[in-house]
């Protein structure tokens, strides 16, 4: 993850951002986040952590239906957009593998298209910020890479399904892909809930708690 890379990304005026075939609204909430607020409600959830925030677009839609949320994002331009439109979600700078929050601190933590960015080692680190952040049996909603369908991002290999983009948006940005197999192992200190591939956008959807 760099932060001259995301801040280049989000200077640019296009909402839609098209990687491969599949094309991704930026200016509007996840529809996956949009689901997720009647099970977040039935949990009786108020707070929530958004990895990865970007822009605010989930993290603004989230504030909309009533729940306490807090942003982080490395970068600046994101930001500083985020504050300026993002609603009434707090949004802070900072690196999701060293997240300045106390343990135990949300009842719900997302990220979108995020946490896949860097190598294994720096996506276990994020994941054990997750866990430690995150309160007993608090939620966790995550999107992963698959690596079938995403040729176009296979640029310099790096190590087992980890490489460097050599195309689309996100140019020179590293990425790692998942199987199901790691994915169970890698999140084994979570009960999953929901663990399937959205064939239609290419993605992992991963509803967990913690145990």
């Amino acid at each position: 993850m760099t932060k001259k890379n995301w801040n280049n990304f989000f200077q640019g005026e296009k909402n839609l951002k098209k990687f491969g075939e599949y094309v991704f609204d930026y200016s509007k909430p996840d529809q996956d986040v949009i689901n997720l607020v009647s099970f977040l409600k039935e949990n009786k959830v108020k707070t929530i952590l958004d990895l990865g925030c970007g822009a605010g677009r989930n993290s603004k839609y989230l504030s909309e239906k009533g729940f306490r949320v807090m942003g982080i994002d490395i970068s600046e331009v994101a930001i500083r957009k985020a504050k300026k439109d993002g609603g009434e979600a707090k949004y802070f700078l900072a690196d999701m593998r060293r997240l300045p929050f106390p343990n135990d601190s949300f009842e719900t933590i997302i990220s979108i298209q995020t946490i896949f960015h860097g190598r294994l080692s720096d996506i276990r680190k994020t994941i054990k910020e997750i866990f430690r952040v995150s309160k007993n049996g608090g939620i966790i909603f995550l999107t992963l890479q698959p690596i079938k369908g995403n040729k176009f991002r296979l640029g310099k290999k790096l190590e087992t399904n980890t490489y460097i983009s050599s195309a689309g948006d996100d140019k020179g940005e590293i990425h790692h892909f998942f199987d199901k197999k790691e994915i169970l192992k890698e999140f084994c200190d979570f009960k999953i809930i929901d663990l399937h591939l959205v064939k239609e956008n290419n993605y992992w959807y991963l509803l967990m708690k913690k145990k």
